[in-house]
This record gives C-alpha cells, sequence and structure tokens, in this order.
C-alpha cells in the first residue's frame, strides 16, 4: 500500500505557468501558431475532463453522506429514502 506521500505530490506552478514552460520547450513538431493553439486547446480539455470528475467525486460523496449525516436537515422527495450508491466511507477512504 502507498503511502500519502507517495500518492499526492505538490506541483509549485500554476497550470498556466506550466503550459507557458512546455511551449518554451518548444518540442512539440513542426512550427507555427497552430501547434500551441492545439497544445493549449488540449490542456484545456484535460483540464475540464478532471474538473468534471471531482465534480462527480463530490456529488459521490455528498449523496452517500446523507444516510449518516446526523445533522441532516434535507428531506427526501420520496416515502422511504433510496440507499446510497456507494458506501461513504469507501469513497473517502479511495480519495
Amino acid at each position: 500500500m502507498q503511502t500519502p506521500s507517495a500518492r499526492h505530490r505538490f506541483i509549485p506552478f500554476r497550470k498556466t505557468d506550466i503550459v507557458k514552460m512546455c511551449l518554451q520547450e518548444n518540442k512539440l513538431g513542426g512550427q507555427g501558431a497552430g501547434n500551441e493553439v492545439d497544445f493549449k486547446q488540449l490542456c484545456h480539455m484535460l483540464d475540464s475532463v478532471f474538473h468534471l470528475e471531482f465534480h462527480q467525486l463530490v456529488e459521490s460523496l455528498k449523496n452517500s453522506y446523507t444516510s449518516i449525516d446526523p445533522d441532516a436537515d434535507t428531506r427526501s422527495i420520496e416515502n422511504s429514502p433510496s440507499p446510497p450508491e456507494h458506501d461513504f466511507v469507501e469513497l473517502l477512504t479511495a480519495c
């Protein structure tokens, strides 16, 4: 099993700085501004995918926590609450 420090790494640069550093390496193959635009678009698409995946994880955590929330103030639209799709502790541990 990996230690927390082995699983999580810190990169001391902003995303925009990393993209700029990659472009400064100038090893995209070919010439012209088209490659730079394509690379920036790829970076934006990757950022969007990671953002969506993280959002889905947060929503899953919130939905699975409702069944064990001692301070719940929300109501269910059905007579009986549906069981969560995933176990909250398992989801949290997997993060």
